[in-house]
């Protein structure tokens, strides 16, 4: 795993790196990986494209990305893309997050909105317990999985 600092409910025996994936880049070797999971990173990112390029890199020549972020649909939920302050690259939609990867050196296999039944029976109470205790974290993450506010795509390189 990579992010800015470890969380604590991870296991002992994940081999995690804390690191800024604006600055350094990922350390591990080139094409050591069949999968890479990017959910709800980019958004947050400066430079989100040299991150897509070292996901690439990663990449086996068979292996899959998997990438979710927000869609162009939550700058109009009730908590809005912008309330959250570490948000700073645009949101896509499925299309425009597809076109994005193929600049980038990927083929896409699949576009869409993110919408899962298991999560949206844990939304619901989510969604509700958000608006009781006035957690808007809460709130726009229960729409999201609710209401398609998210993109994903599955690439390969």
């Amino acid at each position: 795993g990579v992010d800015r600092e470890r969380h604590v409910a991870l296991p002992r025996e994940v081999h995690f790196h804390a690191m800024d994936l604006d600055r350094a880049p990922i350390p591990f070797g080139d094409g050591s990986f069949q999968l890479v999971v990017c959910a709800h990173v980019l958004e947050h990112l400066h430079r989100p494209g040299r991150v897509l390029d070292e996901m690439r890199r990663l990449l086996a020549p068979n292996g899959h990305l998997y990438v979710e972020l927000p869609s162009e649909r939550s700058l109009r939920a009730p908590v809005a893309f912008h309330d959250d302050p570490t948000h700073v690259w645009i949101p896509h939609s499925p299309q425009a997050l597809g076109e994005r990867l193929e600049r980038h050196g990927f083929t896409v296999l699949h576009t869409g909105r993110a919408r899962s039944p298991v999560r949206w029976l844990t939304a619901v109470p989510r969604l509700v317990g958000g608006l009781i205790t006035n957690n808007r974290h809460a709130v726009a993450e229960s729409a999201e999985h609710l209401g398609g506010l998210a993109s994903y795509a599955i690439a390969s390189p």
